[in-house]
């Protein structure tokens, strides 16, 4: 039979199936372990409590800007329950958006407003236009 003509054969199935017999075997091991009444009520305890934010042990300052905008909606509330902070308005029940004025997306609160799409699209736009001016002027 000529090598790696077959799929169970070829070296690829091989270590793949290697690796599953692996992972099977460390799962058995896990399932045995029996945790002690201690460590059952310490991991209780631990868990116990507001998890949210900085109290969270996963909890990282380096926040995406999909985690910022969470973080925007969990500590203030959705954008729309506030008005336009340019206009003044809501577009005649247009979409309402958490802007940022500084573009550093960072959690300081004086760097964050609200603004309806229209003008949220205007102020990043005379942002860019700013900003490509200080780049030709360098």
């Amino acid at each position: 039979m000529p090598s790696g003509v077959y799929p169970r054969t070829s070296e690829k199935c091989l270590a793949q199936a290697k690796k599953k017999s692996e992972e099977l075997k460390w799962r058995k091991i896990a399932l045995g372990n029996k945790w002690s009444e201690e460590a059952k009520l310490a991991s209780r305890k631990a868990r116990k409590g507001n998890w949210t934010s900085e109290k969270n042990p996963r909890w990282n300052d380096s926040q995406t800007y999909v985690g910022i905008h969470k973080w925007l909606r969990s500590n203030y509330g959705q954008a729309k329950d506030f008005p336009c902070m340019i206009c003044k308005g809501t577009l005649n029940g247009g979409r309402i958006e958490w802007a940022n004025l500084d573009g550093k997306y960072s959690k300081d609160t004086q760097t964050w407003t609200t603004m309806c799409v229209r003008c949220h699209r205007a102020f990043d736009a005379e942002a860019r236009r700013a900003n490509n001016k200080l780049i030709s002027q360098s």
